[in-house]
C-alpha cells in the first residue's frame, strides 16, 4: 500500500462532492461538508492547502470505503 501524508485541498473537494456531498459553509478555517442521510457534516480544517493525514482517515471512516479505495479514487481526480 501507497504511503499518503497529505492530500491537496482541491483534490479533496472534488472527491467529496462525487461521493455526493454539498460544501454548505466556510467558517473561519473549517470547511463544512453535508450529505443526505449523514448525522454531522464532514468538517475540514484547512490550515494551507494540504490536508492532514488524520482528516483523510476520518473521512475513510464516515464512508465506509478502505485507504485503498480512496487513493486510487484520489489519484484519478
Amino acid at each position: 500500500m501507497t504511503s499518503m501524508h497529505t492530500v491537496s485541498l482541491n483534490k479533496l473537494r472534488k472527491f467529496l462532492k462525487h461521493h455526493g456531498f454539498k460544501e454548505t459553509r466556510q467558517r473561519g478555517s473549517h470547511l463544512l461538508f453535508n450529505k443526505e442521510g449523514l448525522e454531522r457534516p464532514i468538517v475540514v480544517a484547512v490550515h494551507g492547502k494540504e490536508i492532514k493525514l488524520y482528516v483523510c482517515n476520518q473521512i475513510i471512516n464516515i464512508l465506509r470505503i478502505t485507504r485503498t479505495e480512496f487513493l486510487e479514487e484520489i489519484r484519478k481526480i
